[in-house]
């Protein structure tokens, strides 16, 4: 996917990923713009499942995540459960995402395979 915008889009009910839910996936992201998602589970942006993902010079702005307990990854969450779950992040920005509970989470859910010249404002 490169250069896309997804703005305010949203998974309601018991759903996860605003922008994308990947699961089992190969997917690339570059020079895209995630602004103002939300889901009510995890992911404001993207939720990742057992996926292998590369994102590069994107930026995700106001993404957030709104359920009541143990939501997490404003911005991404990325998990491994029977499988793996690769997450490689270059040249990208990160600001205002926002997790309801898990305050670490409001950036990137982990595993984070590697990250370069990443840009995290007022998470």
């Amino acid at each position: 996917v490169t250069n896309t915008v997804f703005l305010g889009n949203s998974a309601e009910g018991n759903y996860s990923g605003g922008g994308i839910h990947a699961q089992n996936s190969n997917l690339s992201l570059s020079q895209s713009t995630f602004q103002s998602n939300s889901a009510f589970n995890d992911g404001g942006g993207i939720y990742l499942y057992n996926s292998t993902t590369t994102i590069s010079s994107s930026t995700f702005e106001g993404n957030a995540v709104t359920g009541i307990s143990s939501s997490d990854g404003g911005a991404i969450a990325n998990y491994a459960i029977y499988g793996t779950s690769a997450l490689t992040i270059y040249n990208s920005t990160f600001s205002a995402n926002i997790a309801t509970l898990v305050m670490e989470a409001q950036f990137i859910t982990l595993p984070l395979v590697e990250a370069q010249h990443i840009q995290q404002l007022q998470n």
